[in-house]
């Protein structure tokens, strides 16, 4: 699979910059160095052993990253397509206030949850950025996201995984034929938000 747009460092700066425009609390966070998160981590230890170290999460209007040193490995494509993903966490908190984080936090875990609805919103974007990235969108990240869904990371949130591979080959259809866009389902920012190098 090639690249087919380069992402740099200054499209991850101009993404958050341009995050901080819109979501006047937006600021990017480190769990190591959150008191609350290591708390959280320790509580989720039985059922989500990576959670300090694979994650990140959205919280109070902040994108918590493992660590600096973690993102600093990660380098811009991939820092760039989770900024994407939580941009859609941190709009919906916005247009939901409150409900969206009693929703995602608090009914967890369970066979069935708003958490699988809220994820499926983001994990659209990551769909998108893929494609926007590599002009494809690969079984792998397919049956990454799927996992995500009915794993206990996020607490066996859609435990349906044959309808939901079906759902999700339905939407990679959509979005190679241009029927679902970017930044979903925030749209209409689309002509808003920056260009990435080469498109």
């Amino acid at each position: 699979m090639s690249q087919q747009n380069e992402v740099t460092q200054d499209n991850v700066d101009q993404w958050i910059q341009w995050m901080q425009q819109h979501l006047p609390r937006f600021q990017v966070c480190f769990k190591d160095e959150s008191r609350l998160q290591r708390l959280i981590g320790w509580l989720l230890w039985p059922i989500n052993r990576t959670y300090m170290t694979e994650y990140t999460t959205v919280m109070f209007g902040k994108i918590y990253f493992p660590s600096r040193e973690e993102i600093e490995s990660w380098g811009p494509a991939q820092v760039y397509a989770i900024l994407r993903h939580e941009f859609v966490h941190l709009m919906d908190a916005k247009r939901f206030p409150v409900w969206f984080e009693l929703s995602y936090l608090l009914l967890f875990p369970a066979g069935l949850t708003l958490r699988a609805y809220w994820e499926w919103r983001g994990y659209t974007q990551t769909l998108l950025v893929e494609h926007e990235l590599y002009g494809t969108i690969s079984d792998d990240i397919q049956e990454h996201i799927l996992r995500r869904f009915v794993n206990s990371e996020y607490g066996w949130m859609f435990p349906f995984p044959n309808w939901l591979r079906r759902k999700m080959r339905k939407l990679c259809q959509s979005i190679e034929a241009g029927e679902v866009t970017g930044p979903y389902p925030y749209k209409e920012w689309g002509r808003e938000t920056p260009p990435l190098r080469g498109v």
